[in-house]
């Protein structure tokens, strides 16, 4: 499961590495993630709202009644596909609008481009909700695997379509291609789940837990919405900064998002079946455990990343982004913007936790008022920031809304069930705290001793002495600090 989801990291890493390879920074790039944004935000409330929800009500109702969670499931795929196709009109519809809208400043030809590719991407609406409902099942049943490889596969393919795109195409066939992903996986995820449910006539309206799932799927949908909101709103202050500001910005979220999610997203997975059990039997203690075990190893394994892309933030972009078409000018505008997205890595990552926790006790709407506070903070500090910063203050405000979400997470939970964040949670942040702050020490003594002007190589060495000094404080510190190493 680990080498799974890293792969797809990796790999969904590897689309947009190879994307500023082939094509850059510029009108194309600006245009594609623009496309991104639009549907992608909307795909990401949608797909959540299906995990978070359905999946704790249809485990709960399968360990009730094997006939009521068939007839559960089917309701919900009715339900789900109706609102898909619903999204997907709407952006068929308005995508023009909705362009103009997120990115106010552009060229007329960009902005053709991206209405063109957010109307592609909005044919996979429909599919994304089939399959992200048939991974909750699979995944209510212990199936954990099966799901992990569809974002794999997905990626791949996505990477084929940017090479596919060299000979026809251009930009569109790397859309088409991402879409082509969901579409497949469909029948194929389907298959998966024959044994688990039959499909029968679904009256959803008349069935107290369908409506169930409306109702706690709103807040969810919207909440996860408003979470989402940095990628339009740094679109649309960038956008004015000139052709390419979009894509540097992009660029930077993107390798932002997969340090924050490379550990976080495994962590929540495997636990968050384990939350939504223990939640429905109400056994509070072993909910305590799993959240102090989850947390602890998210910030654990995020924490050597972050203090690294402080020191190094500029080495680190020119590795990852630095060849083909990616420019070293484009490099220093990326590099700029990304050095202020690595203060909220980490928040990032713990956030993702806390928010199953939440979902756990069907407590959705709470993450929709943190995630509406979340964003004021977020376009309040981006839009002064912008002002004397350019684009790297956009990065700033988004890291600022990070942190003031999870703050909000803490403090609510404290406020509503402390006994759920036990002595173990402050002993892991007492460990991984000694340990990032002596790798820091060693990295500020390290950086101007390394010779070589090779980001590879200053990467590579400053990585290598800093992170045994981590290791080697976070194992001794955790020899008499103690704190539970393994999700119970």
């Amino acid at each position: 499961m680990t080498l799974l989801t890293v792969a797809s990291k990796v790999a969904a890493f590897g689309r947009d590495v190879v994307l500023s390879s082939v094509y850059g920074a510029g009108p194309d790039t600006d245009a594609f993630f623009i496309a991104n944004a639009i549907p992608g935000v909307l795909w990401a409330a949608f797909w959540t709202t299906i995990g978070m929800v359905f999946m704790p009500l249809y485990t709960a109702e399968r360990r009730r009644s094997v006939v009521g969670s068939s007839r559960f499931a089917n309701n919900a795929v009715l339900v789900y596909a109706g609102l898909s196709l619903t999204l997907t009109i709407v952006c068929l519809v308005f995508a023009r609008a909705i362009v103009a809208i997120t990115a106010a400043d552009l060229p007329e030809y960009v902005a053709v481009t991206a209405t063109h590719l957010t109307m592609i991407m909005s044919v996979g609406f429909f599919f994304t909700g089939y399959v992200s409902i048939q991974n909750a099942i699979q995944q209510s049943r212990g199936q954990l695997l099966p799901p992990l490889v569809g974002p794999l596969f997905n990626n791949l393919l996505s990477i084929v379509g940017v090479f596919v795109s060299l000979l026809f195409g251009g930009i569109y066939t790397v859309v088409a291609f991402a879409v082509l992903g969901w579409v497949a996986q469909a029948p194929l995820q389907r298959l998966l789940t024959r044994r688990f449910y039959r499909p029968n006539l679904p009256n959803p309206f008349s069935d107290a837990l369908t409506r169930k799932l409306l109702y706690l799927s709103v807040p969810v949908f919207f909440g996860v919405f408003l979470d989402q909101i940095n990628a339009y709103i740094g679109i649309y202050l960038s956008s004015g900064f000139g052709e390419g500001s979009i894509s540097h910005l992009n660029y930077a979220n993107r390798l932002t998002a997969f340090m924050a999610g490379l550990f976080s997203m495994l962590v929540a997975y495997l636990i968050f079946p384990r939350l939504a059990e223990a939640a429905s039997r109400d056994e509070d203690e072993k909910v305590t455990t799993v959240m102090a075990g989850g947390l602890g190893m998210i910030l654990a394994a995020t924490a050597p990343m972050v203090v690294l892309s402080l020191g190094l933030s500029r080495e680190i972009v020119d590795i990852v982004f630095g060849r083909g078409k990616f420019l070293e000018s484009d490099v220093t505008a990326a590099a700029a913007i990304f050095q202020f997205y690595v203060y909220g890595i980490l928040f990032v990552a713990v956030r993702e936790i806390f928010n199953r926790l939440l979902f756990s006790f069907h407590k959705t709407s709470i993450p929709l008022y943190i995630g509406v506070l979340a964003a004021i903070v977020n376009v309040v500090v981006s839009v002064v920031l912008t002002r004397f910063m350019g684009p790297p203050g956009i990065a700033a405000g988004a890291a600022a809304g990070a942190i003031f979400y999870v703050v909000c997470q803490l403090g609510y939970t404290l406020a509503w069930k402390r006994t759920l964040l036990g002595k173990d949670v402050l002993r892991w942040l007492a460990v991984v705290g000694l340990a990032s702050a002596a790798m820091a020490a060693a990295l500020i003594v390290v950086v101007p001793e390394i010779g070589s002007n090779s980001s590879i190589a200053r990467v590579l060495i400053a990585g290598a002495v800093t992170g045994a000094v981590y290791a080697l404080v976070l194992f001794g510190a955790a020899r008499f600090i103690r704190p539970i190493w393994i999700v119970a």
